[in-house]
């Protein structure tokens, strides 16, 4: 099925993208990364969390976590406990 290809081989970032945050159950939340874009000059630093805050306002803590952070961590296959 293609909804199986993209669970495993696709991951979506997102920025301040409410519209995409509203879609994301339908995307899968364990695909979902958030991202500020730094250094380049259009980016949403340094008002990042601000930005944050407000287009993950209503979302779950932890979807929330899994957006912001579990999800990279587990791509980049990090061991939480060493760092």
């Amino acid at each position: 099925k293609p909804s199986q290809y993209f669970d495993r081989n696709f991951w979506v970032t997102f920025e301040d993208d409410a519209q995409g945050i509203a879609t994301r159950h339908d995307i899968g939340i364990g695909n979902l990364v958030w991202g500020n874009d730094y250094p380049h000059h259009d980016s949403i630093w340094p008002h990042s969390m601000t930005t944050l805050d407000e287009v993950l306002v209503g979302v779950p803590d932890n979807e929330r976590q899994a957006m912001v952070w579990e999800n990279v961590m587990g791509l980049y296959n990090i061991d939480q406990t060493k760092l």
